[in-house]
């Protein structure tokens, strides 16, 4: 269950060019910049992640 407006665990679930994929849920995937998250995150790996609504 994802929690809007706090930090996260949550599963990569793909890479793309510039960023990965986070599992959201019922929210769908979510997508962070590459530059967010440790150097050599991989797919299956669990990270923290501060989850909001974007308004754009």
């Amino acid at each position: 269950m994802i929690n809007i407006g706090q930090i996260n665990q949550l599963d990569v679930v793909e890479q793309l060019k510039n960023s990965f994929l986070l599992e959201g849920g019922r929210y769908g995937d979510i997508q962070i910049a590459k530059n967010e998250l440790p150097q050599g995150t991989k797919i299956g790996q669990q990270v923290k992640a501060f989850v909001f609504i974007d308004s754009d």
